[in-house]
């Protein structure tokens, strides 16, 4: 699965030489679109991206809906775990980690809502760092959406019926964060040989290093030539 998160009007062009990529080898993407990315505007205010966005769905790409504005707007309180995950681990993007359940629910209906509006439709939902709080697993069963996806793994819904996947994901804020990346992924790929199912995490921030791009690049040429490539969406309906 090769899964490009944050797309956003502010992100997309980032993704340009690997959408090119992606296409030369007819390789369908899952698009982690944001709808409202850090509040700079809604979709309907960016009608350029929504036409690219509407293209790629038509050629087989899937859009997911990843979160809605990507920031964690939430108090902290006194919990020294969910500040280490909350503004270490995260920069203060995990959205979902802490909305109560009538919150969540009503940010995933408000993107939504907002894909309806521009003629965009979506099976599965992705929060930003894949944090998803008690309330926005209660109350993604209430959503029209089929699928969920944590860091391991994919989740059908409503019943939460959990598929354990490798993630290849890269940190790239610092240098000793893309040391331990690499060793991390060259070694979660070594493992993941025989496994069912290899995912690719993409972050536009990713690209903008190009030893990271490289590795990304060269990844990609290698799985395509020996494995099957499907969306997110695709691989649950074979599982169904």
């Amino acid at each position: 699965m090769v899964v490009l998160h944050d797309v956003a009007p502010q992100t997309w062009h980032r993704y340009a030489a690997l959408i090119e990529e992606l296409d030369r080898r007819r390789i369908p993407c899952s698009l982690l679109v944001v709808p409202d990315y850090h509040g700079a505007g809604e979709l309907r205010a960016h009608l350029d991206f929504v036409g690219a966005l509407q293209i790629r769905q038509a050629q087989g790409d899937e859009i997911v809906l990843h979160g809605f504005l990507h920031q964690d707007r939430e108090p902290l309180g006194l919990s020294p775990v969910q500040w280490l995950v909350r503004r270490i681990y995260t920069a203060r993007e995990g959205e979902f980690a802490a909305l109560s359940a009538p919150r969540a629910l009503a940010r995933v209906a408000q993107g939504l809502r907002q894909f309806s509006e521009v003629g965009l439709t979506t099976q599965g939902f992705v929060a930003p760092a894949w944090l998803m709080s008690r309330g926005t697993r209660r109350a993604l069963p209430m959503l029209p959406v089929r699928y969920a996806a944590g860091r391991r793994c994919l989740y059908r819904l409503p019943d939460w019926r959990a598929e354990r996947q490798v993630s290849l994901v890269w940190s790239v804020r610092s240098r000793s964060r893309r040391i331990l990346s690499r060793l991390r992924n060259d070694w979660a790929l070594w493992r993941a040989r025989d496994s069912a199912v290899i995912r690719l995490d993409i972050h536009p921030a990713d690209l903008g290093h190009p030893r990271v791009a490289r590795w990304w690049f060269d990844t990609l040429d290698r799985l395509a030539r020996e494995r099957e490539t499907l969306t997110k969406g695709a691989w649950v309906a074979r599982w169904e």
